[in-house]
């Protein structure tokens, strides 16, 4: 079991991406499919952005605060769509004769972008093409593909009134126009944004 273990953390290191489908929804979280018969992959609901997690249990809870009743978010990536993941953590406890792979849609987390070769790869006005990977009040993420950039859409993109139900859904791909870049720095971490319409 030792050996197992060593093994699952060499292949699927912390900070690690890894590809995976989405096979199950549940109310706490979203499971994942990573190809190895002793791991099953999985995302906490909270990592699908603060403002979700508190909707939906304020909605869903009754008042009680106790556990939520066996509604899903309707924000969560389709069933069956594949898309690379973070490795966040691991659980070692078996769970359906499986270890858990703790992961995180937010695989853009990654070293400083070389904002230099970045606006000489993606000059404004060029096209990208992407996946959709999750949506917030504020607009719509996007995963450029090969590449460590998240894209972003801002919500007025999406019109003036209810903007939200022109958002494109979740695991859609499309190719998008390059508006605008973010270098904007929190604490020490740089946001690493191109803005996309």
């Amino acid at each position: 079991m030792n050996n197992k273990w060593e093994r699952i953390k060499r292949k699927y290191p912390i900070g690690g991406i890894v590809r995976g489908e989405i096979i199950k929804h549940t109310v706490f979280g979203v499971f994942i499919d990573v190809k190895d018969e002793d791991l099953q992959g999985f995302i906490p609901i909270i990592d699908f952005g603060m403002e979700y997690y508190d909707k939906f249990h304020l909605n869903n809870d009754k008042g009680n605060h106790n556990i939520i009743n066996d509604t899903t978010p309707s924000f969560y990536p389709e069933i069956g769509f594949e898309m690379p993941f973070k490795v966040t953590g691991y659980n070692n406890n078996s769970f359906e004769n499986k270890w858990e792979l703790w992961l995180s849609i937010k695989v853009n987390k990654m070293p400083r972008i070389d904002w230099d070769l970045t606006k000489r790869k993606y000059p404004k006005g060029s096209k990208v093409f992407g996946s959709v990977i999750r949506h917030t009040n504020l607009g719509v993420y996007v995963n450029i593909n090969d590449d460590p950039l998240e894209g972003f859409i801002p919500s007025f993109c999406f019109g003036k009134k209810d903007p939200f139900k022109n958002y494109p859904s979740i695991g859609s791909q499309g190719v998008f126009n390059v508006m605008n870049y973010s270098i904007d720095i929190e604490g020490h971490e740089e946001k690493n944004q191109i803005f996309l319409k």
